[in-house]
Order: structure tokens, then sequence, then C-alpha cells
């Protein structure tokens, strides 16, 4: 079995209305984070798990994009932010793009909560 083809994909998307100019960079941030999780964070055998929700702060101004897998993380030598990684810098620049802000949990996996 392929890694891929076992991964437990979880969603808690709220309904929400976005603008275009939001909308794009968030799709190719969760494109881009899972891409990284199926290639990099699930070797053979691993029960794998990937979560990803989108929900509004109780202001409702603001955006909350948490995206989890249960994989083997991200090397705690690894800076993100420093990265020669196109992948990692393509997550951090279009955050910034959403005016947002993004936050890593190295914990039981890789996770990453972005508010925008």
């Amino acid at each position: 079995m392929n890694a891929a083809s076992g991964i437990i994909l979880e969603l808690n998307i709220e309904k929400l209305q976005l603008p275009v100019d939001a909308s794009i960079p968030l799709g190719l941030i969760v494109t881009e984070m899972t891409t990284n999780a199926v290639k990099y964070a699930f070797p053979e055998g691993r029960n794998s798990r990937i979560s990803v929700s989108l929900t509004s702060l109780d202001n409702g101004e603001s955006r909350v994009l948490v995206f989890r897998d249960n994989g083997i993380g991200i090397p705690a030598e690894c800076n993100p932010r420093q990265s020669t990684s196109l992948g990692l810098n393509l997550i951090y620049a279009l955050t910034g793009q959403l005016r947002g802000s993004i936050t890593l949990d190295r914990n039981n996996g890789t996770g990453y909560t972005i508010v925008f």
C-alpha cells in the first residue's frame, strides 16, 4: 500500500464567503501543505491522518485555517522560515499575501495554524 492510498482526511470547513484574492492563496496553501504531508510525513505502514479546518473567529472578520497531520513531523533542526524548500517558502509567502500570521506546531506530527 502506498502512503497516499491510506490517508484518512478529516474536514471541518465552515460555510464562508471569501473574496477571490483570499480564496486563491488559501487554496494554494492547503494544496502545498497536503502535498508536503503526502510526500514526506507518512512512511509505509503508518496510520495516516490529515485534518483541515477553516472557521471564522468570534469577531467575524478573521478566519482561521488549521492544517494538521499525524506524520513524522518536521525535524527540530529545520527552521521553516529559513528553509530552502520551495513549498515551505510558498506557504509563508502566501500567508503574507493574506496578511496573516502562521504558527507551526511540531507535536504529534505537523500542524499549522494560519489566522488571516
